[in-house]
């Protein structure tokens, strides 16, 4: 909070500076906690809605991974159909 004040008082502060210059000199209220400009509460509401939407979708596939079958991969399946001749030790050459 007390960064957001220091902020709002920058900008306050350069906008002063620009009036100035152009010789359009007001009077400037500062910022206090009780009354900001800049409000966060919409970037917390985003935030939180991501967030939430992200968590719900990771414990779902967890679950949907954990509530299937576990399957033999397809190339453990063939490998019980394969037989392996033996190689004499010259690499097959008689």
């Amino acid at each position: 909070m007390q960064r957001q004040i220091q902020i709002e008082q920058n900008g306050q502060k350069r906008q002063w500076a620009a009036q100035h210059v152009a010789g359009q000199v007001q009077a400037v209220t500062r910022s206090d906690s009780d009354k900001l400009t800049i409000v966060l509460w919409p970037l917390f509401v985003v935030l939180g809605s991501i967030l939430g939407v992200a968590w719900i979708k990771l414990i779902r596939d967890h679950l949907k991974r954990r509530a299937q079958p576990t399957e033999l991969p397809v190339a453990l399946e063939n490998d019980k159909d394969i037989t392996i001749d033996a190689v004499s030790p010259d690499g097959g050459h008689q």
